[in-house]
């Protein structure tokens, strides 16, 4: 009568007579229980583990009681016989996790990185009996020391507990207190992101707040971010006891002009006490004239009010000659005529201008006419482009009882100096001293 095999671990069960009996208990019983008791096996990759009889175990046999689980690149799944079997998992890696199913297969339970359980079969699945470091797995976990609605943090020595200061009822996250930075001013010390319908920051229950609040009925998820520059020191933003409306214009009490636009080519006036507005567009090259109080700003190109503005009359000495309507400015300071091979114009803006001959040739010298007024006075100061006296030809001047010089000084640092006033009845520039 041949030998039979036992369902779970195929332990040999000899038949009586059977001969080689030593043999076979040895082989297929003894081996077989010392592998279900104290065996262990080792898994790299996915395996699927079948129950071995009548032959020597192997590296897939089911009947090991310890499974040594070293995934070398990924997760792994371990597939053993949906059969009554205790299995004590090591999960060597700190990196993967391993899985073991019931062939079929099951839902199986996961072993988290470096992680140890023990794992038994209870008619439909592998369920975990016990666990020891790593990342355990659980479908839920009861604390019977917690109350409900108290939010768990840990202690000393990693003790979870609870407290009514602070609580979740699922939706709405309520504290009694926030110490430290936050305490009274979210953000204040240590930078704090989020979304807040309404912040409140007060330093005691006595003094004023300041409350950043959302717009109520929006209905865009936009935001305003304030954002300051490279800063060197705390900074203070003080709000008057007024109140601020920077969609309508910052007020001119807080600062700024009360105005949302203005006219482009205007300026800004009171035309209240209190109150900026915008005056319509200024003429471009125009004299700009206070209206009095209330009145905008105008401009004037013409006329006495021209003269007015200037505060001379025609013909007068002062920094503007007014004649016929035109204001004339005259520069004080010295002007380096153009000289361009040999010949330069003086122009009627400057009072004192330096000719310097552009090299050792006769110059011609021109004095400028147009818009030049009668009594004006021009002086010409004439350097030599080397020691070598130059004729000089004059273009625009008449002599008085002072004839216009013919001829430089032949120096290049003592120049020739010669003064002029303008004679609007000839149009000439009259020689009136030469030295």
């Amino acid at each position: 009568m041949a030998a039979s095999y036992t369902s779970l671990l195929g332990l040999v069960l000899p038949a009586q007579g059977e001969t080689g009996w030593g043999d076979t208990v040895n082989s297929f019983l003894t081996a077989y229980v010392d592998a279900a008791v104290a065996g262990a096996q080792t898994v790299t990759t996915d395996t699927t583990l079948t129950k071995t009889t009548n032959a020597a175990l192997g590296s897939t046999s089911s009947q090991y009681a310890i499974i040594i689980a070293s995934p070398a690149s990924a997760n792994i799944t371990i597939t053993a016989p949906a059969a009554s079997k205790i299995y004590t998992i090591i999960n060597t890696s700190a990196t993967y996790t391993v899985k073991i199913v019931g062939a079929g297969p099951t839902t199986g339970i996961t072993l988290g990185v470096n992680e140890k359980a023990q794992v038994a079969w209870n008619g439909s699945d592998f369920v975990r009996i016990g666990a020891s470091g790593g990342a355990g797995v659980f479908s839920s976990i009861t604390n019977t020391g917690l109350t409900s609605g108290r939010v768990v943090y840990s202690t000393t020595g990693g003790l979870e507990t609870d407290s009514a200061s602070l609580t979740f009822d699922g939706t709405t996250l309520t504290a009694a207190g926030l110490a430290g930075p936050h305490n009274g001013t979210v953000g204040a010390t240590t930078p704090s992101t989020g979304v807040f319908t309404t912040a409140t920051a007060r330093a005691a229950a006595t003094q004023d707040s300041v409350i950043l609040q959302g717009r109520a009925g929006g209905t865009s998820s936009y935001g305003v971010t304030l954002t300051p520059t490279t800063l060197t020191a705390s900074r203070t933003v003080t709000f008057a006891d007024a109140n601020i409306n920077f969609a309508t214009g910052l007020g001119v009490a807080q600062g700024g002009t009360g105005l949302t636009s203005g006219t482009s080519g205007g300026v800004l006036y009171y035309s209240a006490t209190g109150t900026l507005a915008s005056s319509a567009a200024l003429a471009a090259s125009a004299l700009v004239v206070g209206g009095g109080a209330g009145v905008a700003p105008s401009t004037i190109t013409t006329g006495t009010g021209v003269t007015t503005a200037l505060g001379v009359n025609t013909g007068s000495t002062g920094a503007f000659v007014v004649n016929g309507g035109t204001a004339l400015q005259i520069i004080n300071t010295v002007n380096p005529v153009t000289v361009t091979s040999n010949a330069g114009t003086v122009p009627i803006t400057y009072r004192i201008n330096n000719f310097t001959n552009s090299s050792a040739a006769t110059m011609t010298i021109t004095l400028a006419t147009a818009s030049a007024v009668d009594g004006q006075m021009s002086i010409v100061r004439i350097y030599d482009f080397s020691a070598a006296a130059q004729n000089i030809t004059w273009v625009n001047t008449e002599n008085s009882t002072v004839t216009v010089p013919a001829t430089s000084n032949g120096s290049i640092t003592l120049p020739l100096t010669v003064g002029f006033m303008y004679n609007s009845q000839t149009s000439k520039w009259r020689c009136i001293a030469s030295a």
